[in-house]
């Protein structure tokens, strides 16, 4: 028997579902253009559901598009050096778990990147992500952020400014390719610049 959920992540063979096809189809076809997006809004309203079935979407459609989900709930309070050193470990799980899950192997070459690699901030960031580049061609690396309020206060201009720096780069040579970020509070209120 179908319930109401009013709260975590809804699941279809046990909830009832409002289907979002029109909302998923755009979100998709964002994507697609190697749009950045910018999702707030309230506790409760289906963001991070939305956004697995969008990521379910993409990994149905084949191998173009190499969908990894982040969560930065738990990194409000962490220094700079260690939440830089969280988000690395968090992307090379989720790019284990993706490839698990297609039932491929990483190259040799991006598994020893992802085991000889360190980011301890945005400048090596930037660099991570020129190499994955290269590593993951011709997929295309798509990353949603949700939880995005718990970025520490102290690495959320230098963060973003960096995305913002990858965006600009050119789509031919971009990664992240596409880019979600999901919370509640509005980047202004996150006080970054």
């Amino acid at each position: 028997m179908k319930t109401f959920e009013t709260r975590g992540p809804v699941d279809a063979a046990r909830n009832y579902v409002v289907k979002r096809t029109t909302e998923l189809a755009d979100f998709v076809d964002r994507v697609k253009q190697g749009r950045y997006i910018v999702i707030f809004a309230p506790r409760q309203t289906g963001k991070t559901t939305f956004f697995r079935w969008a990521l379910d979407a993409l990994a149905a459609e084949g191998t173009t598009y190499f969908p990894i989900q982040l969560n930065f709930e738990a990194y409000k309070n962490l220094n700079a050096s260690v939440f830089y050193g969280a988000l690395y470990q968090d992307i090379r799980e989720q790019i284990g778990k993706i490839f698990q899950k297609r039932g491929h192997v990483p190259s040799e070459a991006l598994h020893q990147y992802l085991q000889g690699s360190q980011v301890t901030d945005h400048l090596s960031m930037l660099r991570f992500f020129t190499e994955l580049e290269n590593l993951l061609k011709p997929q295309r690396l798509v990353m949603i952020i949700d939880e995005f309020d718990g970025i520490p206060q102290t690495v959320v201009s230098d963060f973003l400014h960096s995305l913002r720096r990858i965006y600009l780069s050119g789509v031919d040579t971009r990664c992240p390719f596409s880019l979600g970020i999901v919370g509640v509070k509005s980047i202004t209120q996150l006080n970054y610049d």
